[in-house]
């Protein structure tokens, strides 16, 4: 899971290097919002442990999340919220009693519109296998790099411009 946590990092580093990230003003420009940060805050593959499952209920195992990539974009001072504008790559395993399912995502969740996404979250891929050995969960897991490689258009898509 780790190794497919990586492999999905470095392949979205690499095509990140090539867009402009950025929120726009009202006008399409680069959005300068005053008195904050306007930079884009990047990290790369973490693993998080969640006890909870996605209603946040104890669950009997709780799910592992490697987060091969979070790109957080700026926002307005005066938009206070938890859940700031990210995009999202992720691997999710959740322990089950017969085995182990397989999340794999790419979520983008807005305060603002951002080029082509308007304001709110989208799932732009959800892949979930049900899996009961742990050389099914390997194989899922490859699987789902694969599934993320065919989405290397998600930074034309939301509308980011290249760089020259």
């Amino acid at each position: 899971m780790t190794e497919a946590s990586w492999a999905i990092e470095r392949t979205f580093t690499e095509l990140r290097l090539n867009y402009d990230l950025f929120v726009p003003d009202a006008d399409g420009g680069r959005g300068r919002f005053e008195g904050t940060d306007d930079e884009v805050l990047i990290w790369g593959s973490r693993l998080l442990f969640d006890p909870y499952d996605g209603v946040r209920q104890p669950s009997l195992g709780g799910h592992l999340e490697f987060d091969a990539l979070t790109i957080r974009l700026p926002h307005l001072p005066v938009e206070v919220t938890d859940h700031p504008s990210e995009i999202r790559l992720y691997l999710r395993l959740t322990l089950r009693e017969d085995g182990f399912t397989l999340t794999a995502g790419i979520d983008v969740d807005l305060l603002r519109p951002v080029f082509r996404y308007p304001a709110g979250e989208h799932t732009v891929m959800r892949i979930t296998e049900e899996l009961t050995t742990v050389d099914e969960t390997v194989a899922a897991a490859q699987r789902a790099v694969e599934a993320f490689a065919s989405h290397s258009s998600l930074f034309d898509d939301i509308g980011f411009p290249r760089r020259p």
